[in-house]
């Protein structure tokens, strides 16, 4: 390991610990908002401002008793240097004046120690030569990565700014009535709903299996491709030559099972050609690594966002993804789910996560098995953590050939109900449904009436 002194500032540390022990509350909310303990360097500095976040964030007095008593009590006080150290801190600093200059100081240190330990361990790595390359880079990249986000620090901002953006938005929707403002599924009665993919939402589209989520999700993006917009498909369960067959079957509306047949081939030689012409020049990238890790996935996204200019990132699906933090898989789950909306962020685009439901609706009768917010599967932040949920249900899958409406009975006869489930900017709930034709055989999913789309909204 790392056999000279990291790089660390004691007197910083010192003016830092000096200045919170003043008990100035604005010093102190500055300090916890840029510093956690773990960026001192020294065990006792640790010890000591661990001690003040605790007091500060139960709305305790901080100073250099209340710290002291509360270390006493600890059993730490000892492992500090005793009170006498306490005191010699506050005495060190008369002001909270620079306490923000000196906090970065600390955090610079920190963040380049923790660099540090991250380079010596690629370098083992490296050394042993025990793994692929493309893993030591993809850990690389992933831990810079980490790093980078686990520093990163919001700045807030007047109001004003964010009033000045919502009302450049508004005059948008004054300007272009009737317009979505996000990116077009393709599906004109979807996007009347949502308004479109609009940037940095995190989109999730649950359903059991045989619902049709890689058909939806394949369609999606070949839709989005083909209107100019490139995006990146993360698929882990298929190949890409498994899932450009797929979009071939849906373009020349051929089965796959005849794409497999010689006499069909020869049969239907031109519109197979016309397909592949169509899909060539789209711009959709494919990731077809089995097992991704959900950091190389946002490490990649970064990349691409900056050679491509990415514009959308469908990911299939989330139950599959493994990440680099150890523990419990709900709490895996819950890392995965915190990336994919904070990827969203970062990059201002839509990204959209596919996921497998619990079997909870299997249990249900009838119409009932159209699922519902608490059929995601082992863990809750993914509802915490969607923009949007989107939960596809087939009625005749089930073996319902028809439901009742308003308007008389429905039949399901390929029928794709796309319930929007949670919606953070308009109507969601179990009412509200939109229906799409999907056509198992050649994997097509088109508006349910052949309505067609509308350009002029895009």
């Amino acid at each position: 390991m790392i056999t000279r002194i990291p790089p660390n500032n004691p007197d910083a540390e010192m003016a830092v610990l000096g200045g919170c022990l003043h008990g100035d509350k604005v010093a102190l909310s500055q300090a916890v908002e840029i510093l956690s303990p773990t960026d001192f360097y020294k065990e006792a500095h640790k010890i000591i401002y661990d001690a003040i976040c605790y007091l500060f964030g139960n709305a305790q007095i901080v100073d250099m008793i209340t710290v002291a008593d509360y270390l006493t009590k600890q059993g730490k006080i000892d492992k500090v240097g005793g009170c006498y150290y306490i005191t010699e801190l506050m005495n060190r600093v008369p002001s909270t004046a620079n306490i923000q200059y000196h906090c970065k100081i600390v955090k610079d240190c920190s963040v380049v120690r923790q660099l540090a330990v991250s380079a010596e361990l690629l370098r083992d790595k490296c050394l042993e030569n025990a793994e692929p390359a493309a893993d030591i880079v993809a850990d690389a990249e992933s831990q810079i990565l980490n790093i980078a986000i686990k520093n990163e620090s919001g700045k807030p901002e007047f109001v004003r700014d964010a009033v000045i953006r919502c009302g450049e938005n508004i005059q948008w929707y004054a300007e272009n009535p009737g317009k979505i403002k996000g990116l077009s599924t393709g599906f004109w009665t979807l996007d009347q709903q949502t308004n479109g993919l609009e940037a940095d939402r995190n989109i999730i589209i649950g359903a059991r299996p045989g619902m049709g989520k890689s058909a939806f999700a394949l369609t999606l993006a070949v839709n989005l491709a083909k209107r100019g917009h490139c995006g990146v498909y993360f698929s882990a369960e298929m190949s890409k030559t498994q899932l450009m067959e797929r979009a071939i079957a849906c373009e020349s509306r051929i089965s796959i099972k005849d794409l497999h047949r010689s006499s069909i081939i020869i049969q239907r030689q031109k519109d197979i050609l016309e397909a592949q012409n169509i899909l060539h020049d789209i711009p959709l990238l494919i990731d077809d690594k089995a097992a991704p890790r959900i950091e190389d996935i946002y490490s990649k996204a970064i990349r691409l966002k900056i050679q491509h200019n990415i514009q959308f990132i469908i990911i299939d699906h989330i139950h599959i993804l493994a990440t680099r933090e150890r523990g419990e898989r709900r709490e895996q789950l819950s890392r995965i789910s915190w990336l994919c909306k904070a990827m969203s962020k970062e990059l201002a685009i839509p990204v959209i996560p596919l996921a497998q439901l619990n079997r909870e609706c299997e249990k249900r009768k009838g119409m009932d098995k159209i699922p519902k917010l608490a059929d995601l599967r082992e863990d809750g932040s993914i509802e915490q953590d969607a923009d949007i949920i989107l939960f596809l249900f087939r009625p005749e899958y089930y073996g319902i050939e028809s439901y009742p409406t308003d308007n008389g009975n429905m039949p399901t006869q390929n029928l794709l109900m796309v319930n929007i489930a949670k919606n953070r900017d308009g109507e969601a709930g179990a009412h509200m449904n939109v229906n799409l034709h999907f056509a198992p055989a050649i994997m097509e999913i088109r508006e349910f009436d052949n309505r067609p789309t509308r350009e002029d909204l895009f």
